[in-house]
């Protein structure tokens, strides 16, 4: 989402730009809070079968080869809002977050 709104930026003066970006941000928010839910309950699952977090990747990788075949750029801000660490953040970031 980051990306579409600075190529919005230079035709926000348009009124139905100004709507796309406005329901941009509302899809931001709501995807950070829904990602922070999902956070949460993998959390909860992997206290209650003895597991780290950290073997979230491992477990994606297991049930899903290939999920994460190369790096990418990742809004790392709402990111971390949702939940995610540094090294989570990292393992799937072209960038330094």
């Amino acid at each position: 989402t980051p990306l579409i709104l600075r190529k919005l930026q230079p035709h926000a003066s348009d009124p139905m730009i100004q709507k796309i970006i406005a329901a941009l941000h509302v899809i931001l928010d709501e995807e950070i809070d829904h990602v922070r839910k999902g956070d949460v309950w993998f959390e909860y699952a992997c206290e209650r079968v003895g597991k780290s977090t950290s073997s979230y990747f491992e477990i994606i990788e297991k049930h899903y080869p290939k999920s994460f075949p190369r790096k990418i750029n990742i809004n790392c801000v709402a990111r971390a809002k949702a939940g995610f660490d540094k090294d989570e953040l990292a393992r799937i970031s072209l960038t330094e977050c």
